[in-house]
């Protein structure tokens, strides 16, 4: 600070004052600058006259800043970006004082300013790589549990394929477990299947044997009772066809059952030649169980084939009305009844010689279910009633397989009906009479042998 000194009109003196360069860089020290920055005065002309690094030392005191970077501090206060004395990219912060003209000049070199940034820039790149190599180490431990879990699945499936019965193994895979839960229902169905196609097959060779037998003593009879060749043919062709149309039903049904108003339509089809007034027929849906849907076409082709001939079917205008009903009696099971009525043919005569249809009609069905038959040939028509106990005939399960289907009854069933069916073809070829085997023969399979056998 400069102050002019007066005597009178002349200034012989200049009083100056100037702050000593050490307290000014005193003054510097006191501002607690950051680690790295640095504080410096710089006089009107550029000279650095106070100056402090970090450690606070005083430096370069005197010297005029580079002329480009002194050129930038042009304002009252400012920054800017320029090179210190070192050659060092620095950032200049400065504020100008109104009076002298002096600046108060704040310094940090930029890499003391992005220091912070680079170190966040590192520790993000260190956590990113933990992250990633951890994230890696997971894939391979949770990959090796997948691969693990899907090769343990591969084997189940393996195993399916073989025909194995493998057992559901856990693995740590949720997924994987429902794949390996449905192989195993898989495996079990595959071969609960197997099972059945075993039993089936053996249920087909033993109810092949038995029908081959019983078409055999069938041949015979009617051969028996046909005048001619011609005569043989239609009638064992027709016997075949009745037969043949009632397994079809059954085979539809997976051997369940028949249903009862379309086997007496299908059986009874050949004789109304379509005419609706020539049959009636009444009666609650009913399924019946394998055997009796056999039985019953038996009879009912027998009962067609003789109303076609000699009875209500043989001239225009007779009708049969077929009805049936279930009785059920507090003191008693139930019973299922069947009603044959024939109306509007010619004058009835009973036949002089019971053939193979009375055999059937009168004794073979009502045997093979339990019941007893009335066949009766009055005047104004043919009539036969069945009365049989309502489990052996209806199939009342709700869509499993009939009782007949249990496999060690129907499997001894099948058995006792092949070998007795051959002791009934020796019989017919006139071979001499042997000791019968020991089996145990099911109602129906007596009776053919009696009535076929003539004893």
């Amino acid at each position: 600070i400069e102050v002019p000194v007066k005597v009178g009109a002349v200034i012989p003196n200049v009083l100056i004052m100037a702050p000593e360069i050490e307290s000014l860089a005193g003054l510097l020290r006191q501002d607690m600058l950051p680690a790295g920055w640095n504080g410096s005065i710089w006089d009107s002309e550029a000279k650095i006259v106070a100056s402090t690094e970090a450690d606070g030392r005083t430096r370069r005191i005197g010297d005029t800043v580079p002329a480009e970077t002194a050129a930038q501090a042009n304002a009252l206060r400012g920054m800017f970006v320029a090179v210190d004395l070192h050659g060092t990219p620095s950032v200049f912060a400065y504020s100008t004082s109104r009076l002298s003209g002096w600046r108060g000049v704040v310094r940090v070199p930029v890499a003391v300013l992005e220091a912070p940034l680079q170190r966040s820039r590192f520790w993000l790149a260190t956590a990113g790589g933990l992250a990633t190599g951890l994230a890696i180490l997971l894939a391979l431990v949770f990959g090796h549990g997948v691969a693990a879990a899907i090769g343990t699945a591969a084997e189940v499936a393996r195993s399916t394929a073989r025909g194995s019965r493998p057992s559901p193994v856990a693995t740590r895979v949720k997924e994987v477990n429902e794949v390996i839960g449905v192989l195993h229902a898989t495996s079990e169905k595959l071969h609960e299947r197997e099972q059945h196609l075993e039993f089936t097959m053996r249920e087909l060779q033993h109810r092949t044997k038995n029908i081959m037998a019983v078409i055999q003593a069938m041949a015979r009879q009617t051969a028996r009772a046909s005048g001619n060749m011609d005569e043989f043919q239609a009638a064992f062709a027709n016997r075949l066809a009745a037969v043949s149309a009632c397994h079809d039903i059954l085979v539809r049904e997976d051997w369940r059952g028949a249903s009862i108003v379309e086997l007496v339509k299908r059986q009874l089809a050949p004789f109304t030649n379509g005419d609706p007034d020539s049959l009636s027929i009444q009666g609650a849906e009913l399924t019946l169980m394998p055997k009796a849907a056999e039985q019953l076409s038996l009879a009912l082709h027998e009962l067609g084939t003789n109303a076609a001939k000699h009875g209500a079917w043989s001239v225009p205008g007779g009708s049969v009305a077929i009805d049936w009903t279930i009785e059920r009696d507090a003191d008693g099971p139930a019973r299922f009844r069947f009603h044959w009525r024939e109306r509007g043919g010619p004058e009835v005569r009973a036949p002089a010689q019971k053939g193979f249809g009375h055999v059937v009609l009168q004794r073979a069905v009502p045997a093979s279910l339990s019941g007893e038959a009335t066949y009766d040939f009055a005047r104004e028509g043919v009539t036969w009633d069945l009365a049989a106990p309502l489990e052996r005939v209806v199939n009342t399960s709700l869509g499993g397989p009939s009782q007949e289907a249990h496999p060690q009854k129907l499997q001894s069933t099948l058995n006792a009906a092949a070998e007795t069916t051959e002791i009934i073809i020796d019989r017919l070829n006139g071979a001499p009479a042997e000791p019968a085997p020991a089996v145990v023969m099911t109602p129906p399979v007596l009776t053919i042998v009696r009535s076929l056998t003539g004893r």
